[in-house]
């Protein structure tokens, strides 16, 4: 059941990316411009719970897999594929899926990437622009005796986490070294 809920929470935090984008896109021709603010923010606060979601379901399910040699095999055969994010200080080495989880859990500070589209009349006149979240994340901990900083891409972060448990699912992988 667990497996089942990482690859939903996967989904949905991946059709909330792409959703973002698409709104910002048609926001120059949208019925109701207006109500761009509230689906931002509404894209905002999903995306946020989403996301928190499948970090603790996936430390849930690396805690109890995490005794499985191969378990420990295809978490770090499938951290390898994409990189899902890195630290920024106090160092700048790559982030395991693991560590992504962690730090999603316990950021004090999360600040969203935002993008821009431009939305012209065909003749070169700007019509407007609408920001939108681009799925990527810094994640910043003031601990002063722990302080951290880090840079996530949550799209990567949801396929690897949607493509981790299919394959072990599936059985996909080497199961002895």
């Amino acid at each position: 059941m667990l497996l089942l809920e990482i690859q939903k929470k996967s989904l949905e935090l991946a059709t909330i990316i792409f959703a973002q984008t698409a709104r910002a896109a048609d926001a120059g021709t949208a019925r109701f411009p207006d109500f761009s603010v509230e689906l931002e923010s509404y894209y905002f606060n999903e995306m946020h719970a989403k996301a928190v979601e499948l970090a603790v379901n996936m430390r849930r399910m690396d805690d109890s897999g995490s005794t499985s040699g191969a378990w420990i095999r295809l978490i770090g055969e499938v951290g390898a594929q994409d990189p899902i994010g890195s630290f920024l200080a106090p160092t700048t080495d790559p982030m395991t899926i693991r560590d992504v989880c962690n730090k999603i859990i316990h950021a004090d500070d999360t600040r969203y990437d935002q993008g821009r589209i431009e939305n012209s009349d065909g003749h070169g006149n700007l019509l407007n622009r609408q920001t939108y979240l681009t799925g990527e994340v810094t994640l910043i901990s003031t601990d002063p005796k722990n302080a951290w900083k880090c840079h996530i891409d949550l799209l990567a972060f949801a396929r690897a986490c949607f493509t981790l448990t299919d394959r072990w699912v599936s059985g996909d992988f080497e199961r002895s070294p």
